[in-house]
Formats: structure tokens, sequence, C-alpha cells
């Protein structure tokens, strides 16, 4: 299970951390235009990537919760069916039971007479 949450993961934060390079890069070379040391940040550029973060982590969180739904679901399926199972042999025990001790006394009988 943690295999697979890792794999989605890992590509989700993969893709996001490349076009957020991309993104970095761009605006790099349109707002500061070469000059990292006299380039300042803003609150407003600093909110839009708090705020980009957040609805990446919020998908993040979803596959996560997904995955171990559907996990569990399955768990209980399995539970499930072999709770049916478990009753029918229990049912089919008591019919064999039921025809055992009616053949035998059938049986006894014959030999009586």
């Amino acid at each position: 299970m943690f295999k697979e949450i890792e794999k989605y993961v890992g590509f989700y934060l993969l893709t996001y951390i490349i076009i957020l390079f991309i993104c970095g890069f761009f605006q790099y070379i349109a707002v500061c235009q070469g000059q990292s040391l006299s380039c300042s940040f803003s609150m407003t550029g600093i909110n839009t990537i708090i705020t980009t973060t957040a609805y990446v982590i919020t998908p993040i969180v979803a596959i996560i919760g997904f995955i171990s739904w559907k996990v569990q679901y399955n768990i209980q399926l399995e539970k499930n069916d072999l709770r049916n199972a478990l009753e029918a042999a229990v049912i089919l025990k008591e019919n064999i039971n039921y025809f055992e001790v009616h053949l035998n006394n059938l049986y006894a009988n014959l030999n009586l007479k």
C-alpha cells in the first residue's frame, strides 16, 4: 500500500517542482531581469507561493486518503466473503449431521427387522 502511495505522491510532487522551477525561472527573468542581488520579494509573491503550495498539498492528502480507504474496503470485502463462506460451511455441517443421524437410525431400524 505504501509503495503505491509513494509512487503517486512522488510523481505529483515531481511535476509540481518542475513547474515551480519553470515559473520561477521566467519570473526571475521577467521581474528581476537577471539582477539577483537587487531583486526583492514581495508579500504578494510569497502569498501566491503559499496558496499554490496549499493547492498542491490538498490533492496529495486526497490521494493518500483514497488509497488507504481502498485498501481498508478491500480487506472488509474479504472479511465478509470469509464470514459468508464460514456460515455456509456451518450450515452444510449441520445438514450433514442431520442426514447422518437419520440415516444411521434408518439403517439401525432396517437391521433390527
